[in-house]
Formats: C-alpha cells, structure tokens, sequence
C-alpha cells in the first residue's frame, strides 16, 4: 500500500496488545487468552485495521501449527507459516517456507519430515570438563 512496505510483521503483537484495553469495551474484538497463558483471539477487523494503520499488505505470522504448512485468512491480509514437519514426531503435518521475490509475490514451499529410516542421531560430544 501507499508506496512504503509490502510486507511487514514487526510490531504485529504490540499492535494487538495496545487494543486489548480497548477491546474491553467492545467484547470479542480482541480476547486475552488467559487459559493458555500467552497470545490473544482476534479477528479480520483487526487485522484489517492493524494492516491500514501500518500501511501494510500482508502479515505473516509463524509458532501455531497448520497442518497443510501455511494457511491464509482474512482475504489473504493474514499468512501462518509452519515450518516443522511431522511436529513432535506424532502430529503428520507437512511444513512450508514463504518466499517473496523482488516484487514481494508468494510462493510457497512444501515439505515433509524426513523418513524415520533416513534421520540420522546426533553424535553425542563428551561433556566439557567443567560439567564433570
């Protein structure tokens, strides 16, 4: 938008943290999530409110598990990228990386977990002396 920056998340939870007082005066704008001790519910009016003030077009935003790796939302004002496959070895989603050409379109990468028969263990080193 507005000949600055296509694309930016910095700034993304402050933004979101300065309207939760607000928000108490409009239930369900944006919603602490105190039962899970971090992070906040919110929705496309306020992202869409987030991305005008900010002049962005895009946020994109990682740490919640998508199982296909990368979900929009929003009318695509809103990507989540997941990029550990197979998370904790027990939940068989695949993972993506997002990369932005020069003219910041998208695309995606696709992967998968690494067969169990091809992971290799990690080769132990001595403990350093002073842990003895």
């Amino acid at each position: 938008r507005g000949g600055g920056g296509g694309v930016s998340s910095c700034g993304w939870e402050e933004g979101v943290r300065r309207r939760v007082q607000a928000s108490r005066t409009r239930p369900g704008h944006v919603q602490d999530t105190p039962h899970i001790g971090a992070g906040y519910l919110f929705g496309g009016d306020v992202v869409a409110q987030f991305s005008s003030t900010n002049s962005i077009d895009l946020i994109a935003r990682a740490h919640q598990l998508v199982m296909e790796g990368y979900k929009h939302m929003f009318n695509d004002t809103l990507v989540t990228v997941w990029s550990a496959p197979n998370y904790c070895y027990r939940c068989g989603n695949v993972a993506a990386i997002l990369e932005l050409d020069e003219h910041l379109n998208k695309n995606f990468k696709i992967f998968e977990a690494a067969p169990q028969d091809q992971r290799g263990v990690p080769a132990k080193k001595p403990a350093p002396d002073y842990f003895l």
